[in-house]
């Protein structure tokens, strides 16, 4: 260097300050080149995420790049989540994709994942299920079984729609074997005659009129417990009960109707209601039974 530096009439010491001093120039040009090709691939990155040229431009500029990769995280691990939630609720709960995707947008998919828990059995609950493990009382269960399950126990709800139940099948007995009466246009003009229309009806007709009376009366007192006025009544009427001009269809349709009534009246009166068999007072011993079954 110094024979150099003496050749070129330079002084040595110079001579090494520049080249040192060149070297560093280098080496800081190395360093902003190698930042800002960093800095061009985290804005790269943050555009392949979906976020705008400008934008990630400026987070990367501010020294946000860190914070924006934990959200870019955080939202694929939330996505991915989601993904597996509707895919879940999908396959568990029988769910269409759409429906799915608006229970987990919408953050009630933890309703639909949680087990239900049992309801708390109260102590009545728990005394009966501790009497069961008697060997005794497991004998007193069948024994009533098999006395037709005589001893009930009725609230005053069921004890009321017991009796309108009753009430109701029968008159269905007796519509049964005279339905046809209350097609008869001629009965039905003799019995709107003030004073006399129940002397000049005929008896088919008077056990038809006296049976869907007694139907009417039990469905709508136990149905709004109050006076039934001649509107409800007519309604009513028309409803279950064949006119003049129905056509066999129509009188089928109105005999299921008033089957329904039954059928849902004796479902209110409770587990320990037996309807009676026909031409019996015998309660039946499989509890309530299908109304159909009455009716034969």
């Amino acid at each position: 260097m110094g024979g150099l530096a003496a050749a070129l009439g330079a002084d040595p010491n110079q001579v090494l300050q520049s080249a040192m001093l060149g070297n560093g120039m280098d080496d800081k040009r190395r360093v902003r080149t190698q930042e800002e090709a960093k800095r061009n691939q985290s804005v790269d990155y943050l555009v392949q995420q979906g976020m705008p040229q400008t934008e990630a431009e400026l987070v990367v500029r501010n020294g946000g790049f860190g914070e924006a990769l934990k959200g870019i995280r955080s939202k694929a691990l939330t996505s991915q989540t989601n993904n597996k939630t509707v895919n879940w609720l999908m396959r568990n709960k029988g769910l269409s994709q759409q429906n799915a995707d608006a229970i987990v947008s919408s953050g009630q998919a933890a309703a639909y994942m949680t087990p239900q828990k049992a309801p708390s059995l109260t102590n009545d609950q728990k005394n009966f299920n501790f009497a069961q493990q008697n060997p005794e009382f497991a004998e007193y269960q069948l024994k009533n079984k098999r006395a037709g399950a005589t001893q009930v126990n009725f609230n005053n709800e069921q004890a009321n729609a017991a009796g309108f139940a009753d009430r109701m099948a029968n008159s269905e007995q007796i519509l049964r074997q005279h339905e046809t009466a209350g097609l008869n246009v001629g009965d039905r003009a003799a019995a709107a005659i003030p004073g006399i229309g129940n002397y000049v009806t005929s008896e088919d007709y008077k056990l038809f009129d006296q049976a869907k009376r007694d139907f009417i009366n039990a469905a709508l007192r136990r149905e709004s417990g109050a006076v039934i006025s001649q509107e409800e009544f007519a309604n009513a009427e028309q409803q279950y009960f064949p006119q003049p001009g129905d056509t066999p269809a129509v009188i089928a349709q109105k005999r299921k109707n008033r089957e329904a009534v039954i059928y849902g009246t004796q479902r209110a009166a409770g587990p320990s209601y037996q309807p009676r068999q026909r031409n019996s007072q015998t309660p039946q011993s499989q509890g309530v039974v299908d109304y159909s079954e009455y009716f034969k």
